[in-house]
């Protein structure tokens, strides 16, 4: 894991620099000709380490991001699942539940009853 995380901070850095680069490019003509190029640098190199810190916080944030899609859709699912359970349940609790009202409700009225119970309904 350390070796991991060492190649992820020399890509930052490798970043860190290609941001310079492209910065002291850009901006050539305004050090070499320009007053106080000294402060023109130093903003070139806080510029640079903002794209940097900027590059590793959107990299490792989409990252976390991307480790947790999959949890919370997996958790979403099992909820989902929980609850169509038990509401299939209660659903099938209920049809049982008449089922039988209707029958003892019958043999106490001396009527005959030959409905199906809900298990053998198609």
């Amino acid at each position: 894991m350390k070796r991991f995380l060492d190649v992820y901070w020399l890509i930052y850095f490798a970043g860190y620099l290609a941001a310079i680069g492209i910065l002291l490019w850009l901006h050539w003509h305004n050090l070499t000709t320009g007053d106080n190029p000294t402060s023109r640098l130093a903003d070139i190199f806080t510029i640079a380490a903002g794209s940097a810190s900027a590059f590793a916080i959107i990299v490792e944030g989409g990252g976390r991001i991307v480790l947790l899609i999959p949890k919370t859709v997996k958790k979403l699912l099992n909820e989902g699942r929980k609850q169509g359970h038990k509401e299939g349940r209660e659903e099938a609790d209920a049809e049982w539940e008449a089922w039988l009202r209707r029958r003892l409700e019958a043999e106490a009225n001396n009527q005959p009853f030959d409905e199906p119970p809900p298990s053998q309904r198609e």
